[in-house]
């Protein structure tokens, strides 16, 4: 006797998928759009003269674009471009045509060196920093420059953040590595775009 094929008949719910989003912050030229089915996600980010200041004091800055959703998130690809454009003085803030390192990561910025988890969504951890080079004009933007998650091992291919005591963050950061090509609090405007690709693999819960 002939059994027939067995099959899946049940899918997960849509209005169930539609819940498992982040909320973009609110930031004057931060712009988001959602995309997914089901479990996948892919959320884009776009910037429109969005301001930043790099301190002097620090040399380096964050701008946090989105909060995950609580629980384990699996980031499945990153490819971002961007643009950065001197605002402030050039000769008295952040010098002229000097390198400005960049990446998207799951904290913010704590040093002058970005790495690990300042970058761990691209370029990614492990990886060699990005870098744009700053404005040489005062109001005219730089070379476009572009980042993905890489890796340099294949436990890196896929990042997997961990948000399950606390939602995870995504944070665009910048720094400027030589103390002497920052005088004084500089502003700089971004410009581009950046799109993750992720899903959540779940949260720890009794219900």
């Amino acid at each position: 006797m002939a059994h027939p094929t067995p099959g899946i008949s049940y899918e997960r719910p849509e209005s169930m998928s539609a819940n498992q989003v982040g909320t973009v912050v609110a930031k004057s030229g931060l712009t988001h759009e959602e995309y997914g089915s089901h479990i996948l996600r892919q959320t884009l980010f776009k910037f429109t003269n969005m301001s930043i200041t790099i301190t002097d004091a620090l040399a380096y800055a964050s701008q946090q674009l989105y909060d995950f959703p609580l629980g384990r998130i699996h980031v499945l690809a990153c490819v971002a471009s961007i643009t950065l454009t001197t605002t402030s003085a050039i000769a008295s803030t952040l010098n002229s045509g000097v390198a400005v390192a960049w990446g998207l990561g799951s904290a913010a910025a704590s040093s002058t060196t970005l790495a690990t988890t300042m970058m761990n969504f691209a370029p990614g951890s492990g990886e060699s920093v990005n870098t744009l080079t700053s404005s040489t004009t005062i109001n005219v933007a730089s070379a476009q420059d572009n980042a993905f998650l890489a890796a340099t091992n294949a436990a890196q291919i896929a990042a997997v953040v961990d948000g399950t005591s606390t939602a995870a963050d995504l944070f665009l950061n910048l720094a400027v590595p030589t103390a002497t090509d920052i005088d004084a609090d500089a502003t700089v405007a971004v410009n581009g775009r950046a799109l993750i690709t992720w899903f959540l693999e779940g949260a720890f819960s009794l219900t």
